[in-house]
């Protein structure tokens, strides 16, 4: 007799604009589904509904970062935000935990310490307890120094979990060493997702995809401030050695394509010459791009593993730890292992 379905809560930040979000949304549905044969239901950790996707953007929509802002102005702030986040979502939650039979938190920087992530994922495991519906964190990762509000919220989410599985040694430590809490290691799920790309690589290749990432994501991660112009040197030493014409700007947040503007502005000033930037409109053109390039050189994570899926060379531009994280441990791996290591760990949550 066949073991009946389970019902799978899936919460990450799949509705979220950011491409590699979405694609690991769509290889923990695919490991569910399809390898595993359970009913899979998502609901987004932070959004009521999807965000539109890539919008057209121009320089007019920077908005420069504020610094020095008084802390009890931030924490107001941040309380605000936190009402009204449980006002939108907290039926939405409630109603899809009440439905399902076990959740996964999964995919994702979740566990970063930014005030908000581990606020709502609290709260998301406050009401699976209440439900009495077990949970495990499954390919998640973190980043940062916590404040003792993230380690209140996030200890009390990660203690209740049934496992906890960590891409990366950083992740697996800094759980370790703030929460006293242990982990087990295994690999981004996006590594799954040439399993379930349904578009054939087309003849027009792009000899090289550069990815500028957000100069405020820079900044957070080396906490320091840097100039708009020295930011794009550092992108345009990248690419010296190249000729700038094989050359093609991508993105994968709105905030990408942003800085993509900014950067095509600053090489047409500086060399007289206008890079193209490709359209990465949903998550299927994106791949495409990917696919049909023969280098990527990016900041970003996802762009990068999931060049490596499709077994397009890579360049890391190391914006933050994890990323070099990244370069540490999958520069060397075998893609079918990885694969293999991942449905082997989650089908002891399963």
């Amino acid at each position: 007799m066949n073991k009946q379905s389970k019902n799978i809560l899936v919460i990450n930040e799949g509705n979220s604009d950011n491409l590699g979000d979405q694609a690991i949304n769509k290889s923990l549905e695919y490991i569910i589904k399809d390898c595993f044969s359970q009913n899979y239901h998502f609901e987004d950790l932070s959004r009521h509904k999807r965000v539109n996707y890539i919008y057209e953007v121009s320089v007019k929509d920077v908005k420069s970062p504020k610094f020095n802002v008084h802390k009890i102005y931030k924490s107001i702030k941040t309380l605000i935000y936190r009402l009204i986040w449980i006002v939108r979502n907290i039926n939405r939650i409630n109603k899809a935990v009440k439905l399902n039979n076990y959740a996964i938190i999964g995919g994702g920087q979740l566990l970063l310490a930014n005030n908000i992530f581990p606020f709502q994922v609290y709260v998301w495991t406050f009401f699976l307890k209440y439900h009495n519906v077990k949970y495990s964190f499954f390919s998640v990762g973190t980043q940062g120094n916590f404040s003792k509000y993230d380690r209140y919220f996030l200890k009390n989410a990660l203690s209740g979990a049934e496992k906890i599985f960590v891409r990366d040694q950083l992740s697996k430590d800094l759980i370790k060493l703030n929460f006293n809490i242990n982990s087990r290691l295994t690999y981004d799920v996006a590594f799954m997702y040439n399993k379930i790309d349904k578009f054939e690589s087309c003849n027009e290749i792009y000899s090289i995809l550069l990815g500028p990432v957000d100069i405020r994501v820079f900044k957070l991660y080396k906490e320091s401030f840097i100039e708009s112009d020295d930011y794009h040197l550092l992108w345009l030493e990248l690419i010296k050695n190249y000729d700038i014409t094989k050359i093609k700007l991508f993105y994968s947040t709105n905030d990408d394509k942003l800085q993509c503007v900014k950067f095509q502005n600053f090489v047409k000033k500086k060399l007289n010459y206008k890079l193209d930037i490709l359209e990465n409109f949903n998550i299927d053109s994106f791949i495409r791009n990917i696919k049909k390039s023969k280098l990527v050189i990016s900041g970003r994570m996802h762009s990068l593993i999931l060049a490596k899926t499709f077994n397009v060379n890579y360049v890391t531009f190391e914006v933050s730890d994890k990323l070099f994280e990244f370069n540490k441990i999958y520069k060397e791996l075998n893609l079918t292992d990885i694969q293999t290591d991942l449905l082997k760990k989650i089908k002891t949550i399963l």
